[in-house]
């Protein structure tokens, strides 16, 4: 990354700058990402007080998932307040760093992402050397970020896994016929959409204007506002599911159920509970309807040697886009381990 940065105002407001980064070319094709952070000096709603001493300073590196962008700022705050140095990336073919013409999300590699992730590092070690650096990762962010620590154990100092994808159900007749199918398919035509149906049950947990109950906050945006995801990079009905993409998607879970060996202290935060379901109902608003659980926590338990799994009561499946009390539980649980582990 031999550019200079240009840092310009996010649209997600003041004490947010972002710039787009531009990437090696694959197949001659220009590739870009791009890297936003939270600056709290100029932030007027943030809580950290740049005058007075941080605490355990460091640096948190932040990688979404599937179908999605960084917008969280309240997550970015937080991480502010309690010492850090926020950064977040946009994956090539999402949110900001999207081009058009390209497949939203598409990869048929996650290993192309080391980019990305190398460059957030190396912006990160030049404005603050020295300090000890924590990768997050949401969902298929986490389990891009598990593989990548598993070939990069010099890098970074812990990890952060939010809900991280490592398990797909392959029992059933039709995982066990889309298996074979999306192999074959994504040697030979790897941008073959498979037809899938978006329920729309995630899409309205995130989007607010839900009943409150007499222990709910009414100020809480998990209620009212819902989490304002922008439409042109957070899609519903979702990103169309490729070949190749869900081919790479079940490699590198293959890769997980096969044991990784991180050293460095990881923390996840998954919901303490899952349900699958094919009809809403409120009680999808405090559980995760996205992973099977059950099968995702000794995989996430499996991951390293030093494994902390925090299951957040009433969490959905972005654990810190639940509602106030179980965001306040996660960042709880990420207050002590910062304070343990680095």
């Amino acid at each position: 990354m031999e550019e200079s940065i240009q840092w310009t105002e996010d649209m997600l407001g003041a004490g947010f700058v972002s710039a787009i980064i531009n990437l090696e070319p694959v197949a001659g094709v220009p590739q870009r990402c791009a890297i936003t952070k939270h600056l709290p000096e100029n932030d007027p709603q943030s809580s950290a007080h740049p005058n007075q001493p941080l605490q355990r300073e460091f640096i948190l590196i932040a990688i979404h998932g599937w179908n999605d962008y960084f917008y969280h700022k309240e997550f970015a705050r937080f991480i502010s307040s309690i010492g850090g140095h926020f950064y977040a990336i946009d994956l090539r073919r999402y949110g900001r760093a999207h081009q058009d013409g390209e497949p939203w999300g598409y990869t048929n590699s996650l290993t192309v992402y080391d980019e990305e992730i190398q460059c957030a590092l190396t912006i990160a070690r030049t404005e603050h050397p020295e300090l000890p650096i924590v990768v997050y990762g949401h969902s298929t962010g986490g389990l891009t970020v598990s593989l990548w620590a598993d070939r990069h154990p010099n890098d970074f100092d812990g990890l952060i896994l939010n809900s991280p994808w490592l398990y797909t159900d392959l029992s059933g007749v039709k995982m066990f016929v889309l298996k074979p199918i999306a192999k074959l398919l994504a040697k030979v035509k790897p941008l073959h959409i498979f037809a899938t149906q978006d329920d729309g049950f995630y899409q309205k947990i995130l989007s607010g204007q839900h009943a409150l109950s007499a222990d709910d906050d009414p100020n809480d945006p998990f209620f009212t506002t819902g989490w304002e995801a922008d439409a042109r990079f957070r899609h519903f009905p979702t990103f169309p599911v490729r070949a190749g993409w869900i081919n790479t998607i079940l490699a590198g879970q293959k890769r997980i159920a096969g044991r990784l060996s991180i050293k460095q202290p990881i923390l996840a935060l998954t919901s303490k509970r899952h349900i699958a379901t094919t009809t809403w109902s409120d009680e999808l608003l405090e559980v995760d309807n996205v992973l099977d659980l059950e099968h995702t926590w000794p995989l996430i338990e499996s991951l390293g040697d030093d494994v902390t799994l925090c299951k957040i009561d009433k969490a959905v499946h972005d654990v810190v886009f639940s509602r106030r009390s179980a965001r306040h539980e996660a960042y709880d649980a990420i207050t002590r381990w910062i304070q343990a582990k680095l």
